[in-house]
């Protein structure tokens, strides 16, 4: 499972590679040509590339870390809000180019959660890409946190229970394959 895993990381970042290897050489050898607003966007691009390989580089440095048993977790309190939108605007260029709309809905007045910013933005961010990847063109995807209320999980001041969604009008997953979903490494 790890080699699979590896491969299948090491096979991701290829493609924000390729990516940013495009942009830079386009803009090393059409500097003069190009207008403004394109070295904007490529620049843009290769910024968010370059981001989604170290993404991938810490997920395999994450394994490791899992493996040897030295993986940690800095909880504290933070704005889900603010870690929701952030990770929206990463995937709005991809969502455009799709004709998706990305809305992030946070119910008003929403208390700070006790979380990692940095593993709570790695499970944003695969479950975003995700959506994207199977959601179809002119489709819709919502990003949603909301006060949870549950008697047996009573909310503190350092955890007050909040629920984030994301939901889509992609293909889904067939309900025979539900088992499989938290299988490592599946693909389903």
């Amino acid at each position: 499972m790890k080699e699979d895993f590896t491969s299948e990381v090491v096979h991701e970042l290829r493609s924000p590679l390729s990516a940013i290897q495009s942009g830079s050489e386009l803009m090393l050898n059409q500097t003069q040509h190009l207008e403004q607003d394109q070295k904007q966007k490529l620049i843009e691009i290769i910024n968010k590339q370059s981001k989604r390989m170290l993404s991938d580089i810490n997920s395999l440095l994450d394994a490791a870390k899992l493996e040897s048993g030295h993986f940690s977790i800095y909880q504290k309190p933070e704005n889900i809000e603010m870690l929701l939108k952030e990770s929206a605007a990463l995937f709005n260029s991809e969502a455009e180019k799709k004709h998706i709309s990305l809305t992030v809905d946070v119910e008003p007045n929403l208390p700070k959660g006790l979380f990692d910013v940095v593993r709570m933005s790695q499970v944003m961010n695969n479950l975003i890409s995700n959506s994207l990847k199977y959601t179809p063109e002119n489709g819709k995807i919502f990003i949603t946190a909301k006060k949870y209320e549950n008697p047996q999980l009573p909310g503190t001041h350092t955890n007050p229970g909040i629920i984030v969604a994301i939901a889509d009008n992609g293909i889904g997953i067939p309900a025979e394959k539900h088992a499989n979903l938290f299988s490592k490494f599946a693909r389903i």
